[in-house]
């Protein structure tokens, strides 16, 4: 969406105040219709305003609209997929030791041959194996989102 903005030189259409409405997602969970409707309401408001005031020659309200949603999207994508690797990071770092397991209960260590296992880790490279694997994927999809919704 960058690019498109860029060629058509409205980038400042990601500065603007209105873009955080105009983009952000809405939730249902644990709030009434009418605050959910009023939400709806402002954030195609939002659209509109932008589309109007960021439309010209090659670019249309629809393209605008596009850009807007397409956005919206990449903040969901993150928000269902990235944002899950970052609260697993959180919990591996409150409820284990990087070193040593509090207790046998809490080891992450492996062991040849016990549940199917066909490698042997003890605790600390369990837990660095699994941080750095979370903080990979993390990268990862916060790097896909960003390429095709680039920001300045």
């Amino acid at each position: 969406m960058y690019s498109i903005l860029e060629e058509n030189d409205v980038v400042g259409l990601l500065r603007d105040n209105l873009i955080t409405v105009a983009t952000k997602e809405i939730y249902s969970e644990g709030r009434t219709r009418r605050d959910v409707q009023r939400d709806i309401k402002s954030k195609e408001r939002a659209i509109e305003v932008l589309s109007t005031r960021y439309a010209q020659n090659d670019l249309t309200r629809d393209d605008v609209r596009q850009c807007l949603y397409s956005i919206g999207d990449n903040h969901a994508f993150l928000r269902a997929n990235r944002d899950p690797c970052d609260r697993m990071i959180v919990y591996l770092k409150e409820h284990f030791h990087p070193t040593h397991a509090k207790d046998p209960k809490s080891s992450l260590a492996i062991r040849t041959g016990k549940g199917g296992a066909r490698l042997s880790h003890d605790h600390s490279k369990q837990y660095a194996y699994v941080l750095q694997s979370l903080t990979l994927w993390r990268e990862i999809l916060h790097g896909t989102s960003s390429q095709w919704c680039k920001t300045p």
